[in-house]
């Protein structure tokens, strides 16, 4: 029998956990998309955003086209979503990333809630704070990519599940049945905006709770696989209706997303070993101090504060994320990026450890190494602030990158002293919040600052200068490399594979140059081995050059 102190899920708490959700949704909305519209698009934001402006403007939403050409890197449905905040809210880059900052704002909600649910209210609210502190998602959620919506797609269907298989038993068949149908929707979604990269931590939370949890009973229970079967159905229905439309209309299909999905599947070469066996310590590194939750399932005091049905959740979200990185070795993934979804399980155990700070059942040793770890994050958050504030390379000028990272110097300073002198934890809670608006406020400010530097508009200036808006230009791989260049230069960009363009003669072209990384089309069409004036234009894009030259 559980003893009086045992840690209780607070059902009577509703109420005010949804007042929390709601706070944790305006709290990113209002911090993370402060300014979100300040830069022009740039690396693979304009992939999204001009794909999903051009489905709006042409109506065709099942067969994505980038520029006229059949574009399926990726299933429609992030397209779907962008085109409809455009068609409601016009087209800029706000509202194209816009769906990110939402995004955030209602996975924290959703943290928020199923915590709360199973661990207290303290455990969902903190358990929100948590995942808004996971600073380098921070970048993904001020972007008109993908990958905020997915991860909330992928991690509402994990917290679905656990839901389901764990703590829903006495729950009534209609509850029951709506969770279902959450995590339906769910799952269909992460499936439909980036195929296979929810599988990973779906997979790994049914395998790894059923190892720690030594259960079979997240492969007996009957709703994951209604939730398997009609994520995968949607997707399944979009791939035959798109490849019937391709053949119908004669389209060129683009195999792109498919070898992609191929190539990643599992390790193919020795060089991807060793990069694929950092990427675990290096998200975990990244992600800290949120990701040192992993342990807290295995820590005994915690286990003897949790119930049943509680320690069974938290072993689930443990093993869920251990096991998804496994599966990421196996697949010889290599970008930290690509895996930080597969963190944001570790949120809700964190919200156990403030739980149990809050009801005074830590030991005074254990309570006084999370002051230092909270003592530690400050003054890494500071050290960022001033690396930050140098990496703008505008120290003279009162700009908000500056104010904000003066600002939370000022409060490291004062979180540290509060913290180490007076052992008074929660000021250093709160200071650590504050700190963490002042951080996001730079971060957005110093991304915007980045992504200009990135961006091809500068240059998409000049293309429109040279040849005047809506004009005919015939190119190839800077569509795929650069997109926004053709849209910020209102050009009618007419992508053609190297052979047609070597057979083009008239007109206007552009060919790409990058000779570290990509084709260099100089070469392929007019067989230049050095760059030469006299042939056309060059103008300078990121990290490469592009020559525009004209055919009578």
């Amino acid at each position: 029998m559980p003893s009086a102190h045992t840690l209780s899920s607070n059902r009577e708490a509703g109420g005010q956990s949804l007042w929390s959700a709601l706070l944790v949704v305006l709290a990113a909305v209002v911090v993370l998309g402060w300014r979100v519209g300040a830069s022009p698009l740039s690396g693979t934001e304009g992939h999204r955003a001009i794909t999903a402006h051009q489905m709006l403007q042409s109506g065709e939403y099942l067969v994505p086209k980038l520029y006229g050409y059949t574009y399926l890197k990726k299933p429609p449905l992030d397209y779907w979503i962008l085109a409809g905040f455009e068609r409601v809210l016009g087209a800029s880059e706000w509202v194209w990333r816009l769906p990110s900052v939402l995004a955030a704002g209602l996975l924290a909600a959703a943290l928020v809630l199923f915590s709360g649910r199973w661990f207290g209210r303290t455990a969902g609210w903190v358990s929100g704070v948590a995942y808004l502190a996971m600073v380098p998602l921070w970048s993904q959620t001020r972007s008109a990519d993908i990958d905020s919506l997915n991860s909330l797609a992928t991690n509402l269907a994990v917290l679905v599940l656990v839901d389901l298989i764990w703590f829903s038993d006495s729950s009534g068949l209609g509850r029951r049945g709506a969770m279902a149908l959450l995590g339906a929707v769910a799952m269909a979604s992460g499936l439909m905006l980036k195929g296979p990269a929810c599988l990973p931590l779906v997979i790994g939370l049914l395998i790894g709770s059923s190892i720690l949890n030594r259960s079979p009973k997240p492969f007996s229970t009957l709703w994951v696989y209604i939730i398997l079967l009609l994520g995968f159905a949607v997707l399944v229905a979009w791939y035959g209706s798109t490849r019937s439309i391709i053949a119908a209309q004669g389209l060129v299909p683009d195999p792109g997303g498919e070898d992609e999905a191929m190539r990643r599947m599992l390790i193919h070469n020795w060089n991807q070993v060793l990069p694929a066996l950092l990427l675990g310590p290096m998200v975990f590194l990244y992600m800290l101090p949120v990701s040192a939750g992993i342990v807290v399932p295995f820590l005994p005091l915690v286990n003897q504060k949790l119930q049943g049905a509680q320690r069974l959740v938290a072993r689930s979200l443990a093993g869920a994320v251990i096991v998804a990185f496994v599966i990421c070795f196996i697949s010889g993934m290599d970008n930290p990026r690509y895996a930080y979804l597969y963190v944001v399980p570790v949120c809700p155990l964190v919200g156990v450890v403030a739980e149990l700070w809050r009801r005074g059942e830590l030991t005074k040793t254990t309570r006084a190494i999370f002051g230092t770890i909270l003592l530690a994050t400050c003054a890494a958050m500071g050290m960022a602030a001033i690396v930050l504030m140098v990496m703008t390379g505008r120290l003279t000028q009162w700009n908000p990158p500056l104010i904000s990272a003066i600002a939370m110097t000022g409060i490291v300073a004062v979180v540290a002293i509060v913290a180490w002198h007076r052992n008074a934890y929660r000021a250093g809670v709160i200071g650590l919040t504050v700190l963490l608006v002042f951080g996001a406020l730079a971060f957005g400010e110093y991304k915007n600052r980045e992504r200009a530097g990135r961006s091809a508009y500068q240059a998409a200036q000049q293309l429109r200068q040279l040849i005047g808006n809506g004009t005919p230009i015939a190119t190839w791989y800077t569509v795929w490399a650069q997109p926004e260049l053709f849209y910020y230069a209102d050009a009618d960009a007419k992508p053609m594979p190297i052979d047609e363009l070597r057979k083009l003669d008239h007109g206007w072209m552009l060919l790409f140059r990058d000779r570290d990384r990509n084709p260099d089309e100089w070469e392929k069409v007019l067989g230049l081995k050095e760059r030469s004036s006299s042939q056309g234009h060059v103008i300078k894009l990121n990290k490469a050059e592009a020559l525009v030259i004209h055919r009578d």
